[in-house]
């Protein structure tokens, strides 16, 4: 005797798995009598006297379901591997040149008078540095009268004069030139200038004549006297009058 089981699409599924391939397709089976075993087969007539015959049709498709809610978030992934370096890219070229910026206001400078002072020795004793004292010895025994501050740079580099030497005169006023003189084979006179400071001349020296040094109405008596304390002169010392500085 023949059977036929009508089975929703969902049954199908549950009992069959491997079913029917679309909805609407028939599934013909043999299901054992003793054994309860269930068979596919082509036909129903393949079926043996100890099976019944089962015939399946798929019903019509059920309308879609509503989504089910939304699942938990799953844990976060491993961080990857961190990614090679790639290569320095190339330089790229040189920028334009800037313009120049604007100049800068000079700047006003106020010193005292000791300071201009200090930083004027500083100076001349820079300058002394670069003196070069190998002249050796000028003239041949006469008398040398300096007026002029052309006269008396001719002197420089001289460490001796032979003869007499006469520095006078309104226009002389330093005694820049005479760094290098270490003696005087005759007099030494200064009169009548307009120097402030004897800083040209050696603090010692030998003069082998009389060392005369007067009527210089800029230069202060006292360093008139500190100069000569440290000159030896063969012959005497004439040293007044000068300017009386209190």
């Amino acid at each position: 005797m023949k059977t036929r089981i009508l089975v929703a699409g969902v049954f199908l599924v549950m009992f069959l798995g491997a079913g029917a391939q679309a909805w609407g397709e028939t599934i013909c089976g043999c299901s054992g009598v003793f054994t309860g075993r269930f068979r596919i087969v082509d036909d129903v007539d393949d079926c043996r006297w100890w099976e019944n015959e089962v015939v399946i049709e798929s019903g019509e498709q059920g309308p879609q379901g509503e989504p089910g809610p939304q699942g938990l978030e799953g844990p976060s992934g491993p961080q990857g591997l961190q990614g090679i370096q790639g290569e320095q890219g190339p330089t790229g070229p040189q920028g334009l040149q800037g313009t120049e910026g604007l100049r800068g206001v000079p700047g006003v400078c106020e010193i005292t008078r000791k300071e201009f002072d200090d930083l004027m020795a500083r100076v001349d004793a820079v300058e002394s540095m670069f003196i070069v004292c190998e002249k050796g010895i000028y003239g041949d025994g006469g008398y040398y009268e300096i007026t002029t501050h052309e006269a008396l740079s001719a002197l420089a580099g001289y460490t001796s004069v032979n003869g007499d030497l006469i520095i006078r005169g309104a226009e002389i006023t330093t005694l820049e030139g005479l760094e290098c003189l270490e003696s005087v084979e005759g007099d030494l006179m200064i009169m009548y200038t307009n120097i402030e400071n004897l800083d040209g001349l050696k603090n010692e020296m030998d003069v082998f004549g009389n060392l005369i040094i007067r009527h210089n109405m800029m230069l202060c008596q006292d360093v008139v006297d500190v100069f000569a304390k440290n000159v030896f002169s063969a012959a005497g010392k004439y040293l007044m009058p000068n300017k009386n500085c209190p």
